[in-house]
């Protein structure tokens, strides 16, 4: 744990990743259960609107930051990232996302279905650089959130997929072949980082 400061002034504790990929530095913004995942804050409260939970002090099953300190942290951040189970697996590229905040920034997007580029996606093993992936973040219904089911950008991952199965967040369908949510105990990561 570090101690960060948001843009106010004022310290709070943070987990910090600076290990895990070369040449970046990640801070945690988001991490919670499978079995926790209808909890309003982790399923249909998007990224910018203020629903703390458990943020001075890290507990993996159940964690969000306020928005004043997600702010703070976005201010000082060029990238952003999910993972899955990271306690568990760390970083090793499956079922993980990466993007910049400069081509689609996460905190402010409200939208169904767009298109928007991303450096690195996989999900159950379907792999790509430098592409477009279908999001969903509702203002008031859903958290941000991609649907590996449906088509229609350059990434696919609809082989193995559910119908209308949802990654890396809202989970109102799940797949237990996707690590976010193999098991009620599986974990699922914001980040926002930038580069060393």
């Amino acid at each position: 744990m570090y101690r960060l400061f948001d843009s106010s002034g004022n310290s709070f504790p943070a987990y910090c990743d600076f290990k895990s990929e070369p040449g970046f530095a990640w801070t945690l913004v988001m991490s919670w259960a499978n079995k926790n995942r209808a909890w309003s804050a982790f399923q249909s409260t998007p990224f910018k609107v203020n629903a703390p939970v458990n943020e001075n002090s890290l507990i993996w099953n159940m964690y969000r930051l306020s928005l004043t300190r997600m702010r703070s942290l976005q201010a000082h951040s060029t990238h952003w990232r999910a993972t899955c189970s990271y306690p568990t697996h760390g970083i090793d590229f499956t079922d993980y996302i990466r993007g910049n905040f400069k081509d689609f920034n996460i905190v402010d997007f409200i939208g169904s279905g767009q298109c928007k580029k991303v450096e690195f996606a996989n999900i159950r093993g379907h792999s790509g650089l430098q592409l477009t992936v279908r999001f969903w973040q509702g203002a008031k219904s859903q958290l941000l959130h991609t649907d590996s089911s449906s088509s229609g950008c350059n990434f696919n991952a609809r082989s193995g997929s559910v119908s209308s199965e949802d990654n890396f967040g809202y989970y109102h369908t799940i797949n237990p072949k996707f690590r976010c949510t193999a098991g009620d105990l599986s974990t699922t990561q914001w980040w926002f980082g930038a580069h060393l």
